[in-house]
């Protein structure tokens, strides 16, 4: 599954588009997907709803976030990803400066909507 994925992302150089929506990955999976992401320089658009990545994934994501410089979308749409998921991606996309990401949708993940808030600015100076 998610580790041939991305066994996969760490070689490719032109794989622009990936949607895995519904594909039961989970924290395990989206920190092998993250881990790939810090090499990968393709990917601009990744589709991870309904996944149930939970906050643990999604720090690994931000971990990715705080170097790669391809992604322009990401979704993390229905992930249990809660406030503390959601702080590691604003403070991922603050501290890299190159960030390219542009539209991140975080819609029904149990986040506080001052910090919805807090990480919409943070987007809109890569805007």
């Amino acid at each position: 599954g998610a580790s041939r994925i991305a066994d996969a992302l760490k070689i490719n150089e032109s794989l622009q588009n990936l949607n895995l929506e519904r594909n039961e990955v989970g924290p395990e999976g989206a920190s092998r997907i993250a881990d790939a992401l810090k090499i990968n320089k393709s990917l601009q658009n990744l589709n991870l709803l309904g996944n149930s990545i939970g906050t643990n994934g999604t720090e690994r994501i931000a971990d990715a976030l705080k170097v790669n410089t391809s992604f322009l979308e990401l979704n993390l749409r229905e992930n249990n990803i809660q406030n503390a998921g959601a702080g590691a991606i604003r403070d991922a996309i603050h501290e890299n400066q190159e960030c390219a990401l542009m539209i991140l949708y975080l819609d029904l993940n149990g986040i506080d909507q001052t910090l919805l808030n807090d990480i919409d600015a943070t987007l809109r100076r890569n805007r």
